[in-house]
């Protein structure tokens, strides 16, 4: 259980989960209902248990009733006293706020739509989806379709799926002698394993209304971007030509305008801007089978956020400073420039963000995708209330005249060009953090200081003057020297973390007990998220003999499934899983087995599984040595808990248990790779520089090389980057950059562990 303290984001209160308020209730609820009622951790859903019988079984059938923002209130109703009335448990998600994301679409296709949860017992399932399609107050009623799951008959509220039942971490589906058969939610659709058969046969949901448009002249090439209110798509026509497709479902809608108002907004306002050349233009427009669909112009380009990631990686390699400074000036200047032709003609963007703005490689030139927010003749308009990208706008921007918010978000935008600094304006926006941490980044990869002011200019100046600023800037190679101060160990910070994580103690922040970690078979190893939790509490260094011979024993057998798995070559679903699975699995084996091993098979085994992740997720790109999450996946993970910093301590732990040397040249390869790593997002143990510090603390105790100790120290001293003072108390900003957390995994104690072993293995002075 996480030690974990939020700051009150959105009806989320401080404690040690998040907790969403209770903001809906049925209108007959009475005193003796409350009796019923049962909650789950973050008090997200309200349950109210009716049935008599709890229901035991792992796996079976649930009913989805869904609704739209202004029939949901109506449709409680209805539902609860129909439950009440049948002594039929049932659940609903109970806070206003995060109902209406829901009916947005901006949850996961796994949610959306599904405002009530009913758990019918085994044999009454069928027999209440019939009596709750008979209810004539239902009948009329619209309702969010639910993607996951079928729809009964012809009602657009009832909707039934197999599943998991219960909250237990173990979301696989098994057949009845307990074999794995696949994991529950693993794919958006509706999905019956083998053994069962469909309830209802002659319910023709499933076959989808013929397209007699749609498909006969586009064809999907890639998906772009999908939710559960609408998609984009790559297409090709029937005549060749690429365009991009978007479309918008019915009935989503965020209480102010529906998802098929706002696409429909979007081709108007694309119109308008037909005389620009740096906007999609529209093909054409259509409705079928009640979806909108809008067809616009292909745009070259990438986002923001993928051009930082691929184009300016190894930016501070002496020999790529000032060419690619160049290349990203150039850019700037464009998006300087056609923010300005905008203006000029009284047009307010909106809502700019990294993933708004495309830019061409080849060209150093950008377009603008998303004109959902676009205003025209905004001079005397006061615009302060509508939808703007989360990390790209300041508590002061809302403030300024319209214009005048355009160019502060590009500000943010220019500086997403380089780091994420600017996600750190979730958590603090007041835009300190952001800035303090693009200063510090702009120095240790000695980024010029022509291309450093320019978004501080357009932040804290964002007039039309700095716009047109911007355009005359010429480029130099001179950047801020950022010579180490690390001479000294950081006690202050040390100290400082310390004094806020015990202040959280006393203040009974983290005061439940310690969940037990237990598996009864591989299958439970393998197929949920509980290894994942045990690696971290043995990484940890907690006490791990409370850990039960059958847990050992189904780790142990999870170890021989992955070398049966990864010895030969038949498919399994094994190879859909993460790296961090595997790695963790490792780990724990090591851990649960005292770093003993006692054979020369079991040396085999655990080098067959070694060599099979290195075959298959080692990514070598200029030299460096780096790890992706999953076999699909195009990005090096640098992390412990999924890429690169994992496996350099799986390496570790077997080199100091074997005494083998195989594996050094590819352990002191990725050890010295970090130095070419840009700075994580975020400073936390399991997905942040803490982690990666740890990886190279553990080589230097393991192969006593000291020659890594100013690269470790240099990454130490970078800690204090990812942290943020609240009410006088330094907190570790977490990796969502949404709240701070005293826990080990992404808060204060992990980066404290990390620091007090240093102090041990460099030996470092205060």
């Amino acid at each position: 259980m996480n030690d974990r303290l939020f700051w009150n984001f959105n009806d989320k209160i401080s404690g040690n989960y998040m907790w969403y308020s209770t903001s809906i209730l049925p209108l007959s609820l009475n005193y003796e209902d409350l009796r019923k009622v049962s909650r789950n951790k973050d008090h997200y859903f309200l349950q109210f248990n009716f049935s008599k019988n709890k229901i035991q079984e792992h796996q079976g059938f649930k009913i989805h009733i869904s609704a739209t923002i202004k029939n949901y209130e109506q449709i409680l109703d209805i539902i609860f006293n129909f439950c009440k009335k049948n002594n039929i448990t049932f659940k609903y998600i109970a806070n206003k706020y995060e109902l209406e994301k829901n009916f947005s679409g901006l949850c996961s296709f796994w949610s959306t739509g599904k405002f009530i949860t009913i758990y019918p017992q085994p044999g009454d399932f069928r027999s209440i989806v019939s009596k709750l399609y008979s209810l004539h107050e239902l009948k009329e009623l619209k309702g969010i379709y639910i993607l996951t799951d079928r729809r009964y008959k012809d009602s657009n509220v009832i909707f039934y799926r197999y599943g998991i039942l219960n909250n237990d971490s173990n979301k696989c589906i098994f057949d009845p002698n307990g074999k794995y058969l696949y994991t529950d939610y693993s794919i958006a659709k509706y999905q019956l394993p083998y053994f069962v058969n469909e309830p209802f046969p002659i319910n023709k949901d499933e076959v989808s209304p013929h397209s007699k448009y749609l498909f006969l002249k586009y064809t999907p090439i890639r998906n772009i971007y999908k939710k559960s209110s609408g998609s984009v798509y790559c297409v090709k026509s029937n005549n060749g030509d690429t365009y991009i497709l978007k479309n918008a479902r019915p009935n989503f809608s965020d209480g102010n305008s529906t998802q098929i108002e706002r696409l429909k907004n979007e081709k108007i306002k694309l119109k308008k801007l037909i005389d620009f050349n740096f906007f999609p233009h529209v093909v054409e427009s259509f409705i079928e089978n009640d979806n909108y669909f809008l067809v616009e112009t292909l745009v070259t380009g990438v986002t923001v956020n993928k051009f930082r990631a691929e184009d300016l990686s190894g930016y501070a390699t002496d020999t790529q400073i000032l060419p690619k400074s160049f290349k990203v000036l150039e850019i700037i200047k464009d998006m300087c420039r056609k923010l300005l032709a905008l203006h000029k003609k009284d047009i307010f963007l909106g809502d700019i963000s990294a993933n708004n703005i495309l830019v061409n490689e080849k060209t150093s030139t950008i377009n603008f995708v998303d004109v959902e927010q676009t205003e025209f003749n905004v001079s005397k308009k006061k615009i302060s209330c509508f939808f703007r990208t989360p990390g790209f706008f300041d508590k002061k921007t809302a403030t300024l005249p319209p214009l005048q918010q355009d160019i502060q978000q590009l500000g943010y935008v220019i500086m997403s060009l380089f780091c994420r600094a600017n996600s750190f304006l979730e958590i603090d926006s007041s835009g300190k953090t952001t800035i303090s941490f693009f200063k510090e980044f702009a120095k240790i990869y000695h980024i010029p200081k022509a291309l450093v002011e320019i978004p501080l200019t357009l932040i804290r100046n964002p007039r039309e003057s700095s716009l047109r600023s911007v355009l005359n800037v010429k480029l130099i190679l001179d950047f801020e020297s950022d010579k180490e101060k690390i001479c000294t160990f950081p006690e202050d910070l040390l100290l400082k973390l310390r004094h806020t994580y015990f202040c959280g103690k006393l203040d009974n922040i983290c005061s439940q007990d310690i969940e037990q970690i237990s598996f009864f078979n591989k299958e439970d190893v393998l197929y949920t998220d509980k290894i994942l939790n045990l690696n971290m509490r043995y990484l940890e260094n907690k006490n791990t003999n409370s850990i039960s011979q059958e847990s050992k024993n189904a780790i142990n057998l999870a170890k021989k499934e992955l070398v049966n798995c990864f010895s030969n070559a038949i498919k399994s679903e094994l190879e859909s899983r993460d790296l961090s699975i595997f790695l963790s699995v490792l780990n724990c084996y090591f851990f649960a087995n005292n770093f003993d091993i006692n054979t020369q098979k079991e040396k085999e085994d655990i080098e067959t599984i070694i060599d099979y992740l290195l075959t298959n997720y080692k990514v070598v790109n200029n030299g460096l040595v780096g790890f992706r999450k999953s076999k699909k996946s195009v990005y090096i993970m640098p992390y412990i808990s999924s890429g690169t910093a994992g496996i350099l301590i799986v390496l570790l732990f077997y080199k100091y248990i074997s005494g083998t040397d195989k594996y050094d040249e590819i352990i002191k390869t990725i050890a010295y790779g970090f130095k070419l790593t840009t700075l994580p997002k975020s400073g936390g143990f399991a997905n942040g520089l803490s982690e990666i510090v740890y990886a190279l603390l553990l080589y230097r105790k393991v192969t006593d090389d000291s020659k890594i100790d100013n690269l470790t120290k240099k990454m130490i001293n970078e800690l204090h980057m990812y942290t943020i003072y609240l009410s006088n108390n330094l907190y570790v900003i977490s990796d969502d950059f949404k709240h701070v957390s005293l826990d080990f995994v992404d808060g204060n104690l992990g980066m404290i562990k990390v620091l007090e072993k240093a102090k041990k293995v460099l030996n470092w002075e205060s």
